[in-house]
């Protein structure tokens, strides 16, 4: 054939260039029953996206423990007498979780297993989770595997004390999954309560940002959603081009404790901070309404030890003095 004729060129369909957006993946670590879920959960409520069709979100969530590994025969039979250690890293199909979050980065639609805690064994059906914005990862050992760890652009740890944590696990468990309260005990003392001492605490150095009591600190999640919405109204495409949300990197930026650290609100030099997200962060200190101490974002205690904090965000000084938080000073260029 010599080529197409004019006739065929007109109406031949247009060619579709599509920019893949990489997604904003935030992972979110904390103990068992800390609240992941809820925070997630709430996170999901506040943007509007838990009313919208699965396909049409811009904001999707994965859970840890959709990808536990697919158990021997031997081990299927201790953990239906709670003799398997579910909280050890060796229990998660990290391989699976690593080509999930890839795919996702590369805008591919993925089939998420399901993972049935009554019988400790995969369903055959999946979930799709389609391409998103944002993209919420939650697990107790999220930030275990720094091969994992290093594929989020945001890393938060939800920070709830072990007592209610224990009466969450006793309710679920008991409700939810066939445990009887002997059992989850048993688990609890027996592989619970080591595997969160030896490898999920230690894992919360790695957090940007920890949220205290879970899904009730309502001060810290809308300071996440205010961050998100930032991302979904564009600020993702200018910060893919090398910037923060549309913002160049952090210069500098220190950190304060005068006194308690736990009554300051601070995020780390990796989180990505936008202009809005400092304003509502002004807004919600300077509201004489919060009484809780801990109504607040911190970072691990080893992370703070300076007696100010500064920030600078591109070109913008953003400066406000408060008792909770110290002092947020303009800084000069060098």
């Amino acid at each position: 054939m010599a080529g197409d004729s004019e006739a065929d060129l007109e109406h031949r369909e247009p060619e579709h260039t599509h920019t893949i957006r990489q997604p904003f993946l935030i992972g979110v670590a904390g103990g068992t029953a800390s609240g992941k879920s809820s925070v997630c959960g709430k996170i999901m409520e506040l943007l509007g996206q838990n009313k919208i069709e699965n396909h049409q979100r811009q904001v999707a969530i994965l859970s840890q423990d959709s990808f536990y590994k697919v158990l021997t025969p031997e081990q299927k039979a201790k953990a239906l007498k709670g003799q398997y250690n579910f909280d050890h890293p060796d229990a998660f199909d990290n391989e699976l979780i690593i080509k999930t979050l890839c795919d996702i980065m590369e805008g591919k639609t993925v089939q998420i297993p399901v993972y049935d805690f009554v019988t400790h064994s995969r369903k055959k059906e999946t979930v799709t989770v389609y391409p998103a914005d944002v993209v919420l990862s939650e697990g107790i050992l999220m930030f275990y595997s720094q091969e994992i760890r290093d594929l989020f652009q945001m890393k938060l740890f939800v920070d709830t004390d072990a007592d209610t944590r224990l009466s969450r696990r006793v309710l679920r468990d008991i409700s939810e999954r066939g445990r009887d309260l002997e059992q989850v005990l048993s688990q609890y003392i027996t592989f619970v309560k080591p595997a969160f001492e030896e490898f999920c605490l230690p894992t919360k150095k790695y957090a940007d940002v920890i949220i205290p009591r879970g899904a009730d600190n309502l001060v810290a999640i809308n300071l996440i959603v205010q961050h998100i919405q930032d991302i979904l109204n564009g600020g993702l495409t200018k910060r893919l081009n090398g910037c923060l949300n549309g913002h160049a990197t952090p210069r500098k930026l220190r950190y304060a404790n005068n006194s308690n650290y736990k009554n300051d609100v601070m995020i780390r030099k990796e989180a990505y901070v936008h202009k809005s997200v400092m304003e509502e962060l002004k807004r919600i200190i300077d509201d004489s309404e919060i009484t809780k101490e801990d109504d607040a974002l911190w970072p691990p205690p080893d992370r703070v030890g300076r007696q100010e904090l500064e920030i600078v965000i591109g070109d913008e000084h953003i400066s406000f003095t408060t008792s909770k938080i110290g002092s947020l000073i303009d800084v000069n260029q060098s």
